[in-house]
């Protein structure tokens, strides 16, 4: 058994560290893109960045600023999770991107075991 699951913690508590009722889901992104201009670069980020912030979703990660990116995607509500339906509409919109040479997303998970 883990300490979670043997731990009592009273409603404010849980809500706080977003864990029972409160528990918040992520999915994690991963890019490779192909070799492209910079001004290229900066319109597909530009674009990726409209479907994230169109589906009501914050993204946050890090990438070498040219050809690879890893990142975590949330929902932008407080305690609200992702969606499989999230998760899909990102995953549809990487693989119609011809500046993509691998696009990864992964399946929803807890965000306090990504962190």
């Amino acid at each position: 058994m883990s300490i979670e699951q043997t731990t009592q913690r009273n409603r404010r508590l849980r809500k706080k560290l977003f864990v029972g009722e409160f528990t918040v889901y992520v999915f994690e992104v991963t890019l490779e893109l192909k070799e492209m201009s910079l001004e290229s670069f900066e319109q597909f980020v530009d674009e990726f960045i409209d479907v994230i912030e169109d589906n009501q979703l914050i993204l946050g990660g890090s990438g070498d600023g040219t050809r690879q990116f890893r990142g975590i995607v949330a929902s932008e509500k407080r305690y609200a999770s992702a969606t499989e339906e999230d998760r899909k509409t990102v995953e549809a919109w990487l693989k119609k991107q011809s500046q993509c040479d691998v696009a990864t997303v992964g399946e929803l998970v807890d965000m306090n075991d990504v962190f």
